[in-house]
């Protein structure tokens, strides 16, 4: 994951943050790359580095997969 540009993790951890309703994520855009990469492993998401995208296994209401 850290491999991946900043803009791209951003915009993933975005996407995830709209799905949840009670998010503690604030602001992505003015995180660094290390916060936004310990955010997205809090959340249990894994980077599928074939496919690019980032995916889970939980059961809480939010996207299972997110294309980077």
């Amino acid at each position: 994951m850290e491999q991946v540009r900043a803009d791209k993790l951003k915009m993933g951890l975005s996407r995830i943050k709209r799905g949840i309703q009670n998010s503690s994520i604030t602001r992505v855009w003015n995180l660094r790359k290390a916060d936004v990469i310990k955010a997205i492993k809090r959340l249990n998401y894994k980077y599928d580095q074939p496919k690019n995208e980032l995916r889970t296994d939980s059961m809480i209401r939010k996207p299972r997969r997110i294309k980077l």
